[in-house]
């Protein structure tokens, strides 16, 4: 097993926007954690998801933030906080592995083999797999457009009831299995083209990227990097 992960100068929000995202190397459903103290007030309903992780047979990708782990709470202003979103990936299988790492014809890899830039390759190829799969549509007068646009805004979701908007369309339409995700794959594509984000544009191809170091009182460090592989 291999565990690949960094602490990005990432918003947290990209948990959110992460909750319909689907990958084309784990297929079972994604597991949500949430904050187990006392909730932030806020109308947002959000606010208190800590953790996406897609759980997959060989490939595990978990997202977190890392600043509420450590303080066990978010700051009352999102502006004086830094932002530290833990995105960590575990690989298990010596072939997996070793297919991911570049060699599909090596049955394993060895510690000579995972030199730093290597291993931050595999890492951002593996994230950048979020992208195949979110390739955004444009923008048509549908209800997979109006529902993203919805999930955009959680201070609404009172008006459906307190329910995320997807499973208010899924009950008030009743869709089936099959519909039902067919819709979420359309709201993840929309919703990644709303918020503009890219993985490519956080994870440079030929340096790291900006890291954030939390120490044990909750201190955010912010490490600058400019330095390309050589």
């Amino acid at each position: 097993r291999i565990d690949l992960a960094l602490t990005l100068h990432v918003s947290p929000l990209l948990l959110d926007l992460h909750r319909h995202a689907a990958h084309p190397a784990i297929r079972r459903e994604k597991e949500f954690y949430h904050n187990k103290g006392t909730p932030v007030r806020t109308e947002d309903p959000m606010s208190s998801l800590r953790t996406v992780r897609f759980g997959g047979v060989n490939t595990v990708i978990q997202l977190y933030d890392k600043l509420a782990e450590t303080r066990q709470k978010r700051a009352e202003l999102p502006g004086e906080r830094a932002f530290a979103t833990r995105v960590e990936v575990q690989l298990k299988g010596a072939k997996h592995i070793a297919k991911c790492f570049g060699w599909r014809e090596r049955e394993f890899i060895t510690l000579a083999d995972l030199e730093l830039d290597v291993c931050y390759r595999t890492y951002r190829n593996i994230l950048l797999g979020f992208e195949k799969v979110a390739k955004a549509p444009k923008f048509r007068p549908t209800t997979a457009a109006f529902v993203a646009i919805l999930e955009s805004h959680p201070e609404t979701w009172h008006h459906l009831g307190g329910m995320e908007p997807l499973d208010w369309v899924r009950q008030s339409k009743k869709l089936s299995e099959k519909h039902f995700k067919a819709l979420r794959r359309e709201v993840s594509k929309l919703r990644f083209e709303l918020a503009s984000f890219h993985w490519a544009d956080h994870l440079p191809e030929h340096r790291l990227p900006n890291l954030v170091d939390i120490d044990e009182k909750g201190v955010a460090t912010f490490i600058p990097t400019s330095s390309c592989f050589a």
